[in-house]
């Protein structure tokens, strides 16, 4: 998966894909990006595997946002 933009709207993580799928993660999963500042939040690398946040210690694995759509971890707005 390629990300094309990550943003925050309301508590959720939000990834936009090369593909155009629009995917949201709740930032209670991840304390540090929760309370965090939108300056902090815009430091981030992504990687093969996920993006990273170095200064906030906290990584989140594409992965993870393909888990079960019935599970409280996931929104996904296709």
């Amino acid at each position: 998966m390629k990300i094309k933009k990550v943003y925050f709207e309301d508590e959720n993580l939000c990834v936009v894909t090369d593909e155009g799928c629009v995917m949201k993660q709740p930032l209670k999963w991840y304390p540090h990006l929760l309370s965090s500042s939108d300056e902090e939040r815009q430091q981030y690398s992504q990687s093969t595997v996920g993006l990273h946040w170095r200064t906030l210690n906290t990584d989140v694995s594409f992965e993870s946002f393909y888990y079960d759509k019935g599970s409280s971890a996931l929104m996904y707005v296709g």
